[in-house]
């Protein structure tokens, strides 16, 4: 079932690679403000004057979505997602 494959992919063991990820961030925030325009209410919110790849160095820097364990208590709710710098900005 798709729970089972998200499940499967969360909870990876697999290494994740900061630098990598912190690429993908800022693309995926850049290709966001081209999108919707630099005085969109979101953007704005977002990115908070920085640029897209500040956001997203400071963001994957001060993760520690990397640790399977606190995946797991996220998911089921044992400690507060607003912890978590990439987790409150989808707030």
């Amino acid at each position: 079932t798709l729970l089972f494959l998200l499940e499967q992919r969360l909870f990876s063991t697999a290494p994740t690679y900061k630098s990598l990820e912190t690429v993908e961030l800022a693309t995926s925030m850049s290709q966001m403000q081209e999108t919707l325009g630099p005085d969109d209410v979101f953007v704005k919110k977002t990115l908070n004057g920085k640029t897209p790849d500040e956001v997203a160095k400071e963001l994957i820097a001060n993760t520690r979505l990397q640790d399977v364990a606190l995946r797991k208590q996220l998911y089921e709710g044992e400690c507060r997602p607003s912890s978590h710098p990439p987790i409150r900005l989808s707030y």
